[in-house]
């Protein structure tokens, strides 16, 4: 993510990022639809050979393919590799063949990052923006780290290690304070993403479907068919998330999450019995809530919330949030339908989808064609950050 949003110009960042979460949309669909053809050609010791199969052979032309993309110009100018940058960028643009586009380029034709002007993240300009930045904490009161200690960089050659420990910490220490927001951000959306549910319904969609009276053979269909809408989806999300812009898509898929929620809670509920049609329209809804606002979404804020400097971490902490939560909910899933009952899990995603909810609502501002440093000043005026 972080690469696409370095690559990408301002006014296609939002589409071009999104092509991630549209790409594995297109692999839940064809997953489904080769598993629905081995169904009837093979039997079931091939079927999930033949699958692992045609998994490793889509992996290796995606390793293929990597090796020619050309470096993030991005990192190449923070290295001070300028005209590699400029390289980059001209491969970028058009392969080379006409010159770069002048989507690249600002008026007195100094280089620019897809989606972040270079000159942000020149030194200087950096140091005067953490400045800012910093002067800004110091006046809300907020305490910074002290620096090292002067005596640690006279000491021996066997002090470095506890200076780099402490510079470090201080670093860390000070992009926390400055940052905080942002990381909150990122927190509640990557973990979210997970507790909504949506990738319980598409694991376990067949037994789902089963479980509320559909036929066999008609569940190996709905699976088909839930993928394509997961496709789709994000395809017209693609289409409109630089138009309509990042906010109203997000708020707009949450709020279809949780109504799909209700409607697979009445679904399941044993007090009406159960339905396949309100389970079939609330499964597909979720799918089309979650194409709509974390799937892509939450990737692409984040990206676009942070720094140059700091958005690989950041996307990497995002990760590793998001992993750990669809782990948890992953292995709660079967066991929590057995043992309270199956309406309990839809309903703890329904108040986490909720909560995700409020929180977009009052915290989280369009991040669409700005630099980090408007968006920054964006976050901040959210009437959650000014309560605070």
């Amino acid at each position: 993510m972080s690469y696409l949003t370095e690559v990408s110009p301002s006014h296609w960042r939002g589409a071009l990022v999104s092509c991630n979460e549209a790409c594995i949309s297109l692999g839940f669909l064809i997953s489904y639809s080769v598993g629905y053809l081995l169904t009837s050609l093979v039997s079931m010791d091939l079927h999930w050979r033949i699958s692992f199969g045609i998994s490793g052979i889509i992996a290796l032309i995606q390793l293929f393919g990597m090796l020619f993309l050309p470096e993030s110009p991005v990192w190449l100018q923070q290295q001070g590799r300028n005209e590699e940058a400029h390289r980059a960028i001209m491969c970028i643009s058009d392969g080379g063949r006409t010159g770069p586009s002048s989507d690249y380029y600002d008026k007195e034709n100094n280089l620019i990052s897809s989606g972040i002007a270079l000159e942000e993240i020149k030194e200087t300009e950096d140091n005067e923006e953490n400045s800012k930045d910093l002067q800004a904490l110091t006046a809300e009161g907020v305490s910074l780290p002290p620096p090292a200690p002067a005596s640690l960089y006279q000491a021996s050659d066997t002090s470095i290690g506890r200076i780099i420990a402490i510079t470090r910490l201080d670093y860390l220490v000070t992009i926390i304070k400055l940052y905080y927001r942002q990381i909150i951000i990122t927190f509640v959306l990557s973990s979210a993403q997970a507790f909504c549910g949506q990738g319980n319904i598409l694991n376990y969609a067949p037994k789902l479907f089963t479980d509320a009276g559909i036929s066999a053979d008609s569940t190996s269909l709905s699976t088909v068919l839930l993928g394509t809408v997961k496709f789709v989806s994000t395809v017209a999300v693609i289409l409109s998330v630089d138009r309509i812009g990042r906010r109203i898509l997000l708020l707009s898929g949450i709020s279809i999450i949780c109504l799909s929620l209700l409607v697979l809670i009445a679904a399941f509920s044993s007090e009406t019995g159960r339905s396949s049609a309100l389970a079939l329209t609330g499964t597909v809804g979720v799918v089309i809530g979650y194409s709509t606002s974390f799937g892509p979404l939450t990737w692409l804020i984040t990206s676009e919330i942070f720094p140059s400097k700091i958005r690989g971490r950041a996307l990497g902490g995002q990760a590793i949030v998001t992993g750990l939560c669809s782990y948890v909910v992953s292995y709660t899933m079967l066991s929590g339908m057995d043992r309270y009952g199956d309406t309990e899990p839809f309903i703890l995603y329904l108040v986490a989808s909720l909560i995700a909810l409020l929180f977009s609502f009052i915290a989280i501002p369009d991040t669409g064609d700005l630099s980090p440093s408007e968006i920054n000043n964006n976050v901040k005026e959210m009437f959650l950050w000014r309560q605070l």
